[in-house]
């Protein structure tokens, strides 16, 4: 397939001294052709339904659905050009450079979310994984932001790159906020991320375990992580680690003559009123009861 990759350059569509563009998108011309830019787009999908096809991977996009798509991915949509309803688009490229904001890492749309522009906003959300770079969605918002820009671009007015730059600014925001409600796409590397996670409790779960620490390492945001592990698990992070002390707590009151005081930290416990109230809640009885207990 590579041969038959269809290169486009930024200086084909993007005017001198212009770092951003917007089309109607609604020819055939490029209809099921394999092509890759050296820019980001944004594909808001006004009308109808496609195949996008991107690297190795196919999926269809309807009504409202917004695709992103990183420099130098090879990606194409392909639809029926005889169908009732058209296959209409905003097709919105643009650089980091619009923003003054260059050198982002892998020139990926997700890396706009560590740069100085969105960090304080996003501090997590530029490790969310989306493999197939959709957003499903049906937002009003986001059709208004595309239509506001499509409309200024076309005007040219004074002062409209300032104005496409706002709103574009706007809109990047709420397409994050749409990608932290997606739900989680789960792949074998997530399953193995939960696994190393597991691991990492069973060994420190006597101490106190922060999420950071968990997932330091991982490049995946904490709520992310929260809802992986959730999904593979069927209990939350502190439910587990929960389980794992009061399963150590219940070893140590069979098997030595510890107090309950010196098991509760022991386990991770530093507040010995706490200990009480979860154990008797998980075990159904309190910890001298359960000692005594067969």
């Amino acid at each position: 397939m590579e041969k038959d990759i269809l290169e486009l350059k930024k200086s084909e569509y993007l005017k001198k001294g212009e770092n951003v563009y917007i089309h109607l998108s609604d020819s055939p011309d490029f209809n099921n052709v394999i092509h890759r830019h050296n820019f980001l787009e944004l594909i808001y999908v006004i009308s109808g339904t496609a195949t996008h096809i991107i690297e190795d991977s196919s999926y269809t996009v309807k009504r409202g659905n917004v695709v992103f798509v990183n420099y130098g991915v090879p990606h194409a949509f392909s639809y029926d050009e005889d169908a009732d309803e058209p296959f209409l688009t905003y097709d919105l490229l643009f650089t980091p450079d619009f923003f003054n904001v260059s050198g982002l890492e892998n020139n990926e749309f997700y890396s706009l979310a560590s740069s100085y522009l969105f960090s304080s906003v996003f501090t997590e959300t530029r490790t969310q994984d989306l493999s197939k770079n959709l957003i499903k969605t049906n937002s009003k918002e986001l059709h208004s932001l595309f239509k506001k820009i499509h409309v200024e671009y076309t005007k040219r007015e004074k002062g409209f790159q300032n104005i496409i730059r706002a709103h574009l600014i706007e809109l990047i925001i709420k397409i994050f906020r749409e990608i932290d409600k997606q739900e989680p796409m789960f792949t074998q590397s997530h399953r193995d991320l939960v696994e190393m996670a597991i691991n990492h409790m069973r060994e420190n779960y006597k101490s106190h375990i922060s999420l950071d620490d968990i997932v330091s390492g991982m490049f995946l945001s904490k709520n992310y992580f929260r809802q992986i592990f959730k999904k593979t698990t069927g209990i939350s992070i502190s439910s587990f680690i929960q389980e794992l002390r009061i399963n150590e707590a219940c070893r140590l009151l069979k098997e030595t003559d510890l107090s309950s005081t010196e098991i509760a930290g022991k386990c991770g416990f530093n507040d010995i009123k706490f200990f009480y109230q979860t154990f008797k809640k998980a075990i159904g009885m309190t910890p001298a009861e359960y000692r005594k207990s067969e």
